[in-house]
């Protein structure tokens, strides 16, 4: 395994999948389902974090780049002229 966050992430993402992906005659039951939320928000909480330390590192005049789970599209800012 990998140390980085995107293989954290593919982990994180294939046990909800596991979940969502009940073998036959097996039911979706709440545990289940509370397993699969407890991931989710492992997942979006990895995007915060992300998120955040991105902004500081833009604030503190790094070049840095993020990991690509979100994808940035560049817009015009407000007042720019083309």
């Amino acid at each position: 395994m990998k140390n980085n966050i995107v293989a954290v992430r593919n982990l994180l993402i294939e046990g909800m999948e596991g979940l969502l992906n009940p073998e036959e005659n097996e039911t979706f039951d709440v545990e289940k389902a509370k397993a699969l939320a407890d991931l989710g928000k492992v997942v979006v909480e990895s995007a915060k974090a992300e998120v955040l330390y991105l902004k500081n590192a833009d604030k503190a005049g790094l070049k840095v780049q993020g990991s690509g789970f979100i994808v940035a599209i560049e817009q015009p800012k407000i007042g720019d002229e083309k």
